[in-house]
């Protein structure tokens, strides 16, 4: 069922998504919390001071305990840096990384007790729709906000 949920979220934002990302801020849902900008412009000043430029960014309005999807047209050859910044006050944060085949890459899993940051580094093989999936855990609210970004390098 899950997967069925997935590839029909997939279609319908693979739709919506037809050009490339370059520079574009995407918003799903009301969603802004000044702590995650404010956090968000921190990241961003230290990634592009290594010699990233930014490519995209999603404010998600998230519900917790529910999976988000997010695709991302990424180029092969080109050093991708992806940053999910989630609500400090959930518990769990989870982030996977999947290919056009539904192969999962990456993933990352943080609860509580750490950072609300999961960042990581891709090169793709490939250029084709990668698919994130973004989820929250709080027991506090069920309304959250998440921000993904990506930075890219080419060489």
């Amino acid at each position: 069922m899950r997967q069925i949920f997935v590839l029909f979220v997939g279609t319908i934002a693979l739709t919506f998504s037809q050009k490339n990302f370059a520079q574009q801020k995407i918003a799903t849902g009301s969603c802004t919390d000044a702590a995650l900008v404010h956090q968000a412009d921190s990241i961003s000043k230290g990634l592009t001071d290594l010699g990233f430029t930014f490519a995209a960014e999603w404010y998600v309005q998230m519900e917790s305990q529910y999976e988000q999807p997010v695709y991302l047209p990424l180029t092969k050859g080109v050093f991708y840096q992806i940053v999910f910044i989630a609500d400090p006050s959930s518990r769990r944060k989870e982030l996977g990384f999947f290919d056009g085949e539904n192969r999962k890459l990456l993933g990352d899993v943080k609860n509580k007790q750490e950072n609300n940051v999961i960042r990581f580094g891709h090169v793709p093989q490939i250029t084709e729709q990668f698919l994130v999936i973004l989820l929250q855990i709080n027991s506090k609210k069920n309304d959250i906000c998440g921000h993904l970004m990506v930075f890219k390098k080419i060489k």
